[in-house]
């Protein structure tokens, strides 16, 4: 199971970051204008990372990162597992105890599920993400 997160820290600046890595979108279609024409750009971590994305001076991210156009501008989304996300939240402190640090990882698992299943509008969801 995938999670598709759309992180509120982000912002133009990891456009731009995450830009500048070299990866290129694919050729536009033969009746396409000329140059590149794609509705989304992919960054995914290449083999030897662990699964991680680095841009210089922004983080680093689990998982994929797409660039999606989104009403007024642009959207990034973080696609990570179901396990992977639950590793990156921080509502408690990790110093907690165990029984605390359980207790947020249940909550957290739940909250994802109920945010992927659900069918109300939302500015996240109509940019591909489940959760924001």
């Amino acid at each position: 199971m995938r999670v598709r997160l759309a992180p509120t820290a982000f912002a133009l600046l990891t456009v731009a970051a995450l830009a500048s890595t070299g990866t290129a979108p694919a050729p536009a279609a033969a009746d396409s204008p000329a140059g590149w024409v794609v509705d989304r750009v992919r960054f995914e971590p290449v083999d030897g990372t662990g699964g991680l994305l680095t841009a210089e001076g922004v983080g680093t991210y689990r998982g994929a990162v797409e660039i999606v156009p989104a009403p007024g501008g642009l959207a990034v989304v973080n696609e990570v597992g179901l396990e992977d996300y639950l590793k990156g939240i921080a509502e408690v402190p990790p110093e907690w105890p165990v029984q605390a640090l359980q207790a947020q990882v249940i909550a957290a698992r739940t909250y994802a599920l109920h945010s992927m299943s659900s069918t109300a509008d939302s500015p996240w969801k109509a940019a591909g993400a489940h959760i924001c």
